[in-house]
């Protein structure tokens, strides 16, 4: 059984195959419930209202247009008054609160980044392991992260390698060994405190 379309244009045109086939199949169709003429009223009137709706879409699409280009050239003419009133009056923050604008903002400065959470081994291979984690949310943004390794046992921790993302591969990893790693972001500012740790064998 056929299935009714769901497309404009395909219902559009099923309804004109139906119109005709009305019209050249009287014998066969001596009695329809709807009859061609009033379904040919009312495709006129559909199409009517779709060339209305098109064109109505096209001006609305020119009108936003128009305003978007307006809004531009007003948003360059009051960045200029804007500009002009900062060297005017030597970004002095009361006197440009006159204009609803403010001065310059002191610089935050850059915070070390917070520690770094859910520190883990994801997958591994025959001299490879691969980590991940999650940023913190607190301090300042991380620049890079240092991957660190020690000897299971020990305390001297050491750069294994440095990513710029928050998963890394670990290659050439020395088997048999049982390693404790952890994670450590770092900025201009300084570094964060250990990660959690973790400890791996190969």
């Amino acid at each position: 059984m056929a299935k009714f379309p769901d497309r404009h244009v395909d219902i559009v045109e099923l309804t004109e195959n139906v119109i005709q086939g009305l019209l050249s199949n009287p014998l066969v169709y001596p009695n329809p419930p709807v009859s061609p003429a009033e379904l040919t009223v009312d495709m006129a009137a559909l199409i009517h209202a779709y060339d209305d709706s098109v064109a109505a879409r096209a001006a609305a699409e020119l009108a936003t247009k128009a305003q978007n280009e307006l809004l531009a050239v007003m948003v360059g003419k009051t960045k200029d008054n804007l500009r002009y009133a900062e060297i005017t009056v030597d970004y002095d923050d009361d006197l440009l609160k006159l204009l609803g604008w403010s001065g310059r903002a002191n610089p935050k400065p850059l915070e070390a980044p917070g520690q770094c959470a859910d520190f883990d081994a994801t997958t591994e291979g025959d001299d490879w392991i691969e980590f991940a984690w999650k940023a913190s949310s607190d301090g300042g943004k991380p620049a890079m992260y240092k991957i660190m390794h020690r000897d299971n046992g020990t305390s001297k921790w050491s750069v294994a390698n440095t990513a710029f993302e928050t998963t890394f591969r670990l290659e050439n990893v020395e088997a048999g060994k049982k390693i404790d790693y952890c994670v450590i972001a770092a900025n201009k500012a300084g570094e964060s405190t250990e990660s959690n740790i973790v400890t791996a064998v190969l």
